[in-house]
């Protein structure tokens, strides 16, 4: 493998490490190792640690918005509790059907002789509110 061309280096004050870019773009950084000879890592390696960071970042801002969601927002708040209160009283007995998407098919089958198609699509259906729940701030579990 032949060692890329790297056209613009600089330092990089955070990490310490002299980062370069190619001409293609691709980030390099520097293996320290490699200058004290303590390493055989090769002069240059991709910079895998960006998609680690990018991640953590966006998980880290994630956590907030639901946070805020959970806690802060009214409309979420009354949109959770609302949901709450519909699943209590069984409203349009939408618990009543739901109830069957957390069991397996043959259970359903036997107490209520319900087809396949219609198991399905309460089980979407179940799921799909499970993530809107979610997303409104509300814990899985």
């Amino acid at each position: 493998m032949e060692e890329p061309v790297i056209i613009l280096t600089t330092y990089d004050h955070l990490t310490g490490n002299k980062v370069g870019w190619d001409s293609e773009g691709n980030m390099y950084v520097y293996d320290p190792l490699e200058i004290n000879g303590l390493g055989s890592l090769g002069k240059w390696q991709l910079a895998k640690g960006i998609k680690k960071v990018v991640k953590k970042v966006g998980d880290t801002i994630g956590k907030g918005v639901r946070f805020v969601n959970r806690n802060i927002n009214p409309a979420t708040i009354l949109i959770r509790n609302g949901w709450l209160v519909a699943m209590k009283v069984n409203l349009f007995n939408v618990a009543k059907l739901l109830r069957w998407a957390y069991t397996d098919y043959a259970t359903a089958k036997a107490k209520t002789g319900m087809s396949q198609d219609h198991y399905n699509k309460i089980k979407k259906t179940a799921h799909d509110l499970e993530i809107i729940y979610w997303q409104v701030g509300e814990r899985e579990g």
